[in-house]
């Protein structure tokens, strides 16, 4: 009923030649233990090439140096990816994370932002390009139950702000924003761990 609206990736501008950057999480121990990965291609025949983070000290010192699974990755203007929470790989019975961090993609750097106030995995964030607004919906927490609970991430002035819960509790739903900026959708989404369907 509805696509996949979480972004790992977004066409950019440099150097008058089109380039298609992707992100996310790695699942193995790499790179001075950094829990970001991202990789920088033409749209051709020709290899990617890696984006390594410069401010390896900065990462392990603010704790960001996490291996992370099942977080989300949104492109927004100005060369910069927000990665937001996921679960440690190495203390999966401490739940969900809250961290928050964005790439420089012109300085290859990462920068603590605010943490979200509830950790989650599995969730939907949605992002429309030039909008003010990440939107995070539902997902998983840390006893593996799919949860209602919503909030909205200022790219801007880099603040949380708190929304109404949904009506279902829902994990990994689809979700579409009206073009008239109105309303935000929710679709359809899993009701438990075993991956059971929500068909509303």
């Amino acid at each position: 009923m509805s696509t996949v609206s979480v972004r790992n990736g977004k066409h950019a501008k440099k150097q008058d030649k089109l380039y298609h950057y992707a992100s996310g999480f790695i699942l193995y121990r790499d790179m001075h233990d950094l829990c970001f990965e991202a990789e920088c291609g033409p749209q051709s025949n020709q290899k990617w090439r890696s984006l390594a983070p410069r401010n390896v000290d900065y990462m392990k010192e603010c704790g960001l140096d996490k291996q992370l699974k099942f977080g989300r990755t949104i492109y927004i203007p100005y060369n910069k990816v927000i990665v937001i929470s996921g679960s440690d790989i190495d203390a999966p019975q401490a739940g969900p994370v809250r961290d928050v961090f964005q790439f420089h993609l012109t300085t290859m750097t990462v920068e603590k932002l605010p943490p979200i106030s509830t950790g989650r995995t599995s969730f939907a964030a949605h992002y429309d390009f030039e909008d003010k607004f990440i939107y995070v919906l539902g997902g998983t927490n840390k006893s593996e139950l799919m949860i209602k609970d919503c909030e909205k991430y200022d790219v801007y002035n880099q603040r949380w702000h708190p929304m109404p819960a949904m009506n279902f509790e829902r994990g990994n739903p689809g979700s579409y924003v009206s073009s008239d900026r109105r309303y935000l959708y929710a679709f359809q989404g899993f009701i438990n761990k075993f991956n059971q369907f929500r068909s509303r």
